[in-house]
């Protein structure tokens, strides 16, 4: 007898799987290969269809969505070619808190377009039922939890101007509490 696998949210629906060339300037430096893996791995997990058509990977900067793999995304839910769409973060998509992707976001909550994030912080997890975002207390405790280390140095910065000539004047006071006098110099 066959075993039924549980329901899955995207039921065999086309996804689209974004990503975007780090810039010089992001802190996020994930080769758009790893990020189309990562979103491969998040669509089959939940059960949507993976299309080449639908990969769409771009090296534009984030601060235009006039981009054309953009215009691609926008184009393929428009015509129903795919359902949800799958990024590694959102900022592969704009900037944040910029006006385009807002507009972005809006629009497709307006067309109950789920958008999948795939990078999720450890003990986070998308319900392959649903399509929600869940997660384990325990496992989000564990992943923050850090033991205490020591710092690698410590700065001590000088509080004023009469500290730094008191440095100036240190080697200088020190010679002359040893018996040497410099003043004749």
């Amino acid at each position: 007898m066959e075993q039924q696998s549980a329901p899955r949210i995207g039921n065999g629906q086309g996804i689209i799987i974004y990503a975007r060339a780090s810039q010089y300037n992001e802190l996020d430096r994930t080769s758009t290969a790893q990020q189309v893996a990562a979103g491969r791995e998040l669509a089959e997990a939940l059960g949507y269809t993976i299309s080449e058509s639908l990969t769409i990977v771009e090296d534009s900067p984030n601060t235009s969505l006039t981009r054309d793999g953009i215009a691609r995304l926008i184009g393929a839910i428009a015509s129903g070619e795919a359902t949800a769409i799958v990024v590694h973060t959102l900022d592969r998509l704009g900037r944040h808190e910029s006006e385009g992707l807002e507009t972005l976001l809006r629009e497709l909550r307006r067309r109950n377009v789920p958008l999948y994030i795939a990078k999720v912080a450890e003990g986070y997890a998308y319900d392959p039922a649903t399509g929600k975002l869940s997660h384990d207390p325990e496992a989000v405790h564990q992943a923050t939890m850090r033991e205490w280390q020591p710092p690698e140095f410590i700065v001590i910065p000088r509080e004023n101007e009469q500290d730094e000539r008191f440095a100036e004047q240190l080697p200088r006071i020190q010679q002359t509490q040893n018996g040497q006098d410099f003043s004749e110099q």
